[in-house]
């Protein structure tokens, strides 16, 4: 699986731009939040599927977070999820 800091390294080098640490935390923490949120509500019928694809992207995706960063990502994901 490949790191939230390698895939920025990638982007760093695509687009030729400094991106913030707390940006890349907040970016993490926003994807997570979205398959936390929704991972979890009823199946729908057309999409029998989709909330197991959310499950399995979901787990991964607290993973993301460096050691440093996940203090940061964990509180604007809290952020997130109580705003709803």
């Amino acid at each position: 699986m490949v790191s939230a800091r390698t895939l920025t390294g990638y982007f760093v080098r695509a687009v030729r731009m400094k991106v913030d640490a707390r940006d890349v935390a907040v970016t993490v923490a926003t994807v997570a939040g979205f398959f936390a949120a929704r991972a979890w509500q009823p199946k729908i019928p057309a999409l029998p599927r989709l909330r197991w694809v959310q499950k399995l992207q979901l787990f991964p995706s607290l993973t993301w977070p460096e050691p440093a960063d996940r203090d940061r990502a964990a509180s604007t994901l809290a952020t997130i999820l109580i705003a709803r």
